[in-house]
């Protein structure tokens, strides 16, 4: 489950720092993260998204009090709140197909920042569902990274590593899947899938079958091999 911590920390030099550092020292998450003044002068509040247990959170809280600086920790997960997203993404494109981008960016009322020959920055603002909905066109595999300012043109399979251009397989994302809690041998049997899938075979076809085949059964294998049968505008490229 996602918890929303409210934090009000001594705007003082270093304290970002300290958090992020008992953050990695505990192998915990952060999803999102934002800082900005609070009501009084020279208080500020730090509003983190952090996926964890009740009880994952209970020692967390209890873990920032012991920091310097920290005045307030609040779980504020269950309040009322309105939440909202803000998403830049880059399209590479033609001129003939603007026109439909365009219509498609009209409909969620995102705002174009940016035009150039060959590539169009759209501006989207608005709740998780909403920026969510625009990505539909292209599919991001859960637990993937995708390095800043890809352009992605091709669905991204799960649990991997991406970046390049054009947007390619770069590896697994070990770090990430480890901070998820992903054990040892579910790594290996993903490595073992994209092992075959982008390493092995450079025809996809061929590879979905020897996948089938030889890579254990396991609940990863079912996920990847689900995904790609299911990618109609194909997956991205694998390692060149």
């Amino acid at each position: 489950m996602k918890h929303t911590l409210s934090v009000l920390v001594e705007d003082e030099s270093g304290v970002l720092t300290r958090i992020a550092g008992l953050f990695a020292r505990r192998g915990f998450n952060i999803e999102s993260l934002a800082v900005g003044p609070a009501e009084e002068l020279g208080i500020s509040r730090i509003t983190m998204v952090v996926p964890s247990d009740e009880r994952t959170i209970e020692q967390l809280t209890k873990q920032l009090y012991k920091l310097v600086n920290i005045l307030r920790v609040e779980d504020i997960t269950n309040l009322p709140c309105v939440e909202r997203e803000l998403m830049l993404i880059k399209i590479k494109t033609q001129l003939s197909e603007r026109s439909e981008i365009l219509e498609i960016a009209q409909v969620f009322r995102a705002h174009v920042v940016d035009l150039s020959e060959d590539s169009i920055i759209i501006e989207v603002t608005g709740d998780p569902g909403k920026t969510a909905a625009i990505q539909q066109f292209v599919s991001v595999g859960e637990h993937s990274f995708i390095a800043g300012g890809s352009l992605v043109r091709k669905n991204v399979p799960p649990y991997v590593k991406a970046a390049r251009e054009p947007l390619s397989y770069i590896g697994v994302n070990t770090i990430g899947l480890r901070r998820r809690g992903f054990n040892d041998q579910q790594i290996i049997n993903i490595e073992d899938i994209y092992r075959v899938i982008y390493v092995q075979n450079s025809n996809m076809t061929t590879a979905l079958r020897v996948a089938e085949l030889e890579v254990p059964v396991s609940d990863e294998k079912e996920v990847v091999l689900e995904f790609i049968r299911n990618s109609t505008k194909g997956i991205m490229r694998g390692l060149s």
